[in-house]
Parts: C-alpha cells; sequence; structure tokens
C-alpha cells in the first residue's frame, strides 16, 4: 500500500475547515480536486474516512478519526525527515566546495 502525505494532508486541512470550498481553497486546489484526493486516499486504505451529506462533511467515520489522531505526527515526522535531508545535502556542498 502507498500512502499518499499530500492525500492525507488534503483530508486533514478538510476536516479542520469542515467544508470543501474552505479547504480547498486553503490548499489552492480546486474542490473537485480535493473531493478525488480524499477518495484517492479512501481507496488506498480501503475504507471510507468520511460521513458525507449533500452539504459536504457531516462526519467522520471511525476509521477517519483514527486517521486523524495518527496523521499529525505522521506529517510532522515526514516534514522533520524531509528537513534533516536538505540541512545534510546542503553541508556537503558546503563542505565539497571548501
Amino acid at each position: 500500500m502507498h500512502l499518499d502525505l499530500v492525500c492525507v494532508e488534503s483530508f486533514l486541512v478538510l476536516i479542520e475547515e469542515g467544508h470543501y470550498g474552505r479547504a480547498a481553497a486553503r490548499l489552492h486546489i480546486t474542490s473537485p480536486t480535493l473531493t478525488k484526493r480524499v477518495q484517492r486516499l479512501e481507496r488506498s486504505l480501503k475504507v471510507r474516512l468520511l460521513d458525507r451529506g449533500p452539504s459536504g462533511v457531516v462526519a467522520l467515520t471511525a476509521a477517519g478519526s483514527t486517521l486523524r489522531s495518527d496523521a499529525g505526527p505522521l506529517l510532522a515526522h515526514e516534514r522533520s525527515a524531509r528537513e534533516a535531508a536538505q540541512r545534510r545535502a546542503a553541508r556537503a556542498l558546503q563542505d565539497a566546495s571548501a
């Protein structure tokens, strides 16, 4: 299984905003793109994350609630690892040019 962190982040923003339009605007994407990201995440995990209604998100499912709890630390770890790798690469460039 491949977990697309862009989709995870989009899911978290949607939950925070509680509205597809506002979440899409915050992510600088369209509402249909946000919908596709959340659907892709649900397909990847093989679970339904949201109960939807005519006006958009109604509530998190149990799986959605679990993902919300676990995703924040996951994204923080990814960000930390990326930044550490970038710092290491920058130091290597500095050492090579010295």
